[in-house]
């Protein structure tokens, strides 16, 4: 009767170390989920947030500013260092006749906006240029030149 039990105090003591083995891993499943369901959520909110405050910048304009450009065919390029909305970006080109309206041409490469203004009058001129991002944000700007 000793020995059954000091063998049911053995089986009994193997059974709750199971057990609590067993407890251990569930609450280290359970953790695991939650850490990844976090990170899972955090991660993208955190990308987003640092797409959403990066700086766009112009790569290269055609004119620039201050340029002085022939009249007889002027054509109007920007380049950005990301890809633009051509369909909702326009230009507008002021001077001393007036304001004209420009809209890029639709199948430029992704971080152009070019328009070919043809031919302008000698004069001082201001290039207006409004982007729409990809991402749905709009930069502007303006480019003074001048046609000879």
């Amino acid at each position: 009767m000793s020995q059954h039990k000091s063998t049911m105090a053995v089986l009994n003591g193997f059974k709750s170390r199971v057990h609590s083995r067993q407890v251990g891993r569930k609450s280290r499943v359970i953790r695991r989920i939650v850490v990844i369901t976090a990170l899972a959520i955090v991660t993208p909110l955190l990308v987003t947030a640092q797409a959403g405050s990066q700086s766009i910048d112009i790569v290269t304009s055609s004119p620039r500013a201050h340029d002085v450009v022939d009249g007889s065919m002027v054509v109007v390029a920007l380049q950005f260092d990301a890809p633009v909305d051509h369909q909702r970006s326009q230009f507008l080109l002021k001077g001393s006749r007036g304001v004209r309206k420009l809209r890029p041409r639709l199948r430029s490469a992704p971080k152009y906006l070019f328009s070919i203004v043809g031919h302008l009058m000698p004069g001082a001129y201001e290039l207006e240029w409004d982007a729409r991002l990809s991402d749905g944000r709009n930069i502007k700007g303006t480019i003074p030149f001048t046609v000879k």
